[in-house]
């Protein structure tokens, strides 16, 4: 999952220029320092490529094996804010992050031929009123961020988490929430 988000996100950001390059590996010692048997590196390799082009294709993908377990995985275009009040940090952010959505959706559709991404991926054109019903930017109170951050660990590992600003909006307006979630949520997982 964290693969191919990575990789999703990062072409939309080039603008679709994203090359890669997937190798088995050769060194048994690597494979070993991770825990991963080096006689199952070329079929790991060929169900990791399976998986993460059907996620690319925007299935709802669930996958059990020796080597992987899904279970109703998906690639989402999700953003996150946490603040004391949603509403007021609706009103003043859904419009920059409303530009991020449309910007990257408008990418998406140009590049979809090339770039495999489904056209039902979550960013795609829409209104500011839909784009603010749609569910793709969550604003938070700290005690629900960190609700939902320790739902999310229950399912996956989590080693990070980022937060964007979006183009245009100052980064002192910004700054009051990401120091709230520096003061109030980061604490809670230390």
């Amino acid at each position: 999952m964290r693969f191919a988000e990575e990789c999703a996100v990062l072409d939309i950001l080039s603008g679709g220029r994203l090359e890669m390059a997937v190798a088995i590996g050769y060194r048994r010692r690597e494979a070993e320092a991770y825990g991963v048997d080096f006689s199952t590196r070329g079929r790991r390799t060929d169900e990791l490529l399976g998986i993460v082009q059907r996620l690319w294709a925007g299935e709802t993908v669930t996958h059990e094996s020796a080597f992987y377990s899904l279970k109703n995985a998906t690639i989402q275009g999700l953003i996150t804010v946490v603040a004391n009040d949603p509403e007021k940090a609706m009103h003043e952010l859904a419009p920059y992050f409303h530009h991020v959505n449309n910007s990257y959706g408008q990418w998406l559709n140009e590049d979809q031929a090339s770039t495999g991404l489904a056209a039902a991926a979550a960013l795609k054109p829409m209104t500011l009123q839909q784009f603010k019903a749609s569910g793709i930017l969550q604003i938070l109170t700290p005690g629900q961020a960190i609700d939902m951050l320790n739902a999310l660990r229950a399912k996956a590992p989590m080693e990070h988490f980022m937060m964007m600003l979006p183009p245009g909006l100052a980064p002192e307006k910004f700054t009051e929430y990401a120091s709230l979630f520096a003061a109030e949520v980061i604490p809670a997982f230390r």
